[in-house]
């Protein structure tokens, strides 16, 4: 979609697929030990948060996005809980970074 294109309010919103990557086995109960064949699997999950941090950015700038253009129609008080919630995320986004920090990833 076109930066700063609208988007009517009656559009559904596609879904997205999610992957789930198991962080444990039934049998085991062990973090890690769905990667088994994995050569490292604290590196596989280092990955993978580094891929969510990225992945929740994404999000938090399309969500600053729709809130301007709700506030370009006058809802206020949408716009200002978006903005909350884009809040949210970059906070959250804070504590997985300095977890990567943390575990050098």
């Amino acid at each position: 979609m076109p930066t700063g294109a609208r988007i009517p309010m009656n559009t559904p919103i596609p879904t997205t697929t999610i992957i789930r990557t198991p962080m444990t086995t039934a049998a085991t109960s062990t973090p890690g030990a769905a990667c088994a064949g994995c050569a490292d699997p604290k590196q596989e999950l280092i990955a993978l948060m580094k891929y969510m941090v990225g992945h929740n950015a994404a999000h938090a700038n399309e969500l600053a996005q729709l809130a301007k253009q709700l506030q370009e129609l006058g809802e206020n008080t949408a716009y200002e809980q978006i903005m909350l919630a884009v809040s949210d995320f970059e906070k959250g986004n804070l504590r997985l970074s300095t977890v990567l920090t943390s575990m050098n990833g």
